[in-house]
């Protein structure tokens, strides 16, 4: 994940996942109410990868435990691609996009 406007990305590991949100565990901490890009790459075999990509909110932080709750605000898109691409840079991903067009942060 990364917060919008970041160019580096902070890996992590998903505790749980559904249609609205996805709880990671991450050593890099974002304030609640930051707007983030996820992407989680379910590192399928063969390849290409299978990435599910989305932009949220933090809506709950647990230091103590090393978790983030992430809201999605726009849907998230699965897309394939190399285990070795790199991800684009700042709002290449379709999700980012999106977010950006219906004015959900600047």
């Amino acid at each position: 994940m990364r917060a919008i406007g970041e160019l580096a990305w902070q890996a992590g590991q998903v505790v749980d996942l559904s249609v609205t949100g996805v709880l990671l565990r991450v050593d890099y901490r974002y304030a609640v109410g930051a707007q983030v890009e996820v992407e989680i790459d379910f590192l399928t075999q063969p390849k290409p990868a299978t990435v599910v990509s989305g932009v949220g909110l933090i809506v709950r932080d647990h230091p103590a435990r090393g978790e983030a709750a992430i809201s999605f605000q726009v849907e998230c898109g699965i897309a394939e691609r190399s285990i070795d691409a790199q991800p684009a840079d700042e709002l290449a991903h379709p999700s980012a996009r999106q977010a950006r067009a219906a004015g959900l942060f600047e």
